[in-house]
């Protein structure tokens, strides 16, 4: 297989609306990992080729985060063939929904956000988005424009045709010791902006299906045709231990990170999780990718040739070519050759505040030793190694610090350099 030729098809994202409506379904269902409504969404890509109009799709995302990773992006990535395939793309800013807090996959009530960091939330996220899909083509809605001066009795209605028997079939509220009533609501709330936008489809991460279904029982209920929607699957971490992308883990890659630290942390996932990232994170089709997996066991493509594939892509489609090929070149200098970085700061530390590598690395502010724990269990699993000339040397966590006065490098993992000295 023709690496350079895949890269190069990976980033052209043709035109798509000359499918026809079967096409259409095969594409969008190799990226789904269920479908619900899967018979209507069928009949409505066929209608709207018989009308000359494009899908209302609606994506909702809340405003209850600054940045976003690529496991929050997955969806973005479909989104993006939706519109190439000539459909109309409903971006949802949930500025009111994040007053409440999606309650899934949480085993604990999420704080409340001031307007203030919520306004700030949304601008910041919609400019993210921005990177994957075309902003220019899509319409962004706040769901406070209407959830805020919704009617309690309409509220009453629409609660009136849902049962508690239906909320409480979600684990996450089966195995919570507390939780709130506004976030028993939060699935409904979702509905009504489905029923608002009269959705089409929507599109969200595995983990949203059941917020799926109410939608589909209450457009149902308000006399509209209940939407279809796709569910992605959710990106694992970067750690390889198997914990799906999360901020709390420490395990992701954000959209805003630099283009070589993104580029440096794809080259680290492991070997298994590429056909995940693949199909999650870059147009690659389903017989593209059992080619290319078939050239990695027959040992004619190498695959770490592959991840560099995968990180130029990712890291092109994000922040464009000269920027992935940056980032390449970064990484080729850094861990490749293992050159140190010449514009890194030398960081001053008290002899006191570091009796021990402990506590030194904590001095350093890494976030992979953001505790002593952390610290502990990098040095105990030969995260550290102390550079001197051309040798490079694993710490323990009974080793001793360097002497006073020395300036000495250190590397973390692969990708991350310090320099220090001890005064």
């Amino acid at each position: 297989m023709n690496l350079n030729q895949l890269e190069e098809i990976l980033l052209e994202h043709p035109d798509l609306s000359g499918l026809s409506a079967e096409e259409q379904f095969d594409l969008l269902a190799e990226r789904s990992k269920h479908i619900v409504g899967e018979s209507r969404l069928k009949d409505m890509l066929k209608a709207c080729k018989k009308e000359g109009r494009g899908l209302r799709v609606k994506y909702g995302i809340d405003a209850t985060a600054r940045s976003i990773h690529l496991g929050h992006a997955v969806p973005l990535f479909v989104l993006r063939r939706l519109q190439n395939m000539g459909h109309d793309v409903t971006l949802l800013i949930g500025d009111f929904t994040a007053r409440v807090g999606d309650p899934t996959g949480r085993v604990s009530t999420r704080p409340v956000l001031s307007d203030e960091d919520i306004a700030n939330n949304a601008k910041a996220f919609t400019a993210q988005a921005g990177k994957v899909i075309d902003i220019d083509r899509t319409t962004v809605v706040f769901n406070s424009d209407w959830l805020s001066g919704f009617k309690l009795a309409d509220l009453f209605r629409i609660l009136s045709g849902l049962t508690v028997a239906q909320a409480m079939q979600r684990d996450d509220f089966r195995t919570r010791a507390s939780i709130t009533r506004s976030e028993l609501l939060y699935s409904t709330l979702m509905a009504i902006d489905s029923v608002h936008l009269n959705a089409e489809l929507e599109l969200g991460g595995d983990d949203q299906l059941l917020n799926f279904y109410d939608a589909e029982r209450v457009m149902e209920n308000e006399g509209l045709t209940p939407e279809s929607a796709l569910t992605t699957g959710l990106l694992l971490g970067t750690t390889g231990d198997g914990k799906k992308m999360s901020k709390s883990e420490g395990n992701f890659i954000a959209i805003t990170e630099e283009p070589a630290e993104k580029f440096g942390k794809l080259m680290s996932i492991p070997d298994t999780q590429l056909e995940m990232y693949f199909k999650l994170l870059t147009d690659i089709r389903d017989a593209s990718w059992d080619e290319l997996a078939a050239a990695m066991a027959s040992g004619s493509v190498n695959p770490m040739d592959v991840k560099r594939l995968l990180a130029r892509v990712v890291v092109a489609d994000l922040d464009g070519r000269d920027a992935a090929k940056q980032a390449e070149t970064a990484f080729n200098t850094r861990i490749v050759q293992k050159d140190i970085p010449d514009d890194l700061e030398v960081i001053e530390i008290n002899k006191a505040d570091a009796p021990d590598w402990i506590l030194l690395l904590r001095k350093l502010n890494l976030p992979q030793a953001s505790s002593n724990s952390k610290a502990r269990r990098l040095l105990e699993q030969s995260g550290v190694h102390l550079l001197e000339g051309t040798s490079d040397t694993t710490i323990g966590p009974e080793d001793l610090v360097p002497a006073t006065g020395l300036e000495c490098s250190i590397r973390i993992g692969k990708r991350t350099y310090c320099k220090f000295r001890i005064v």
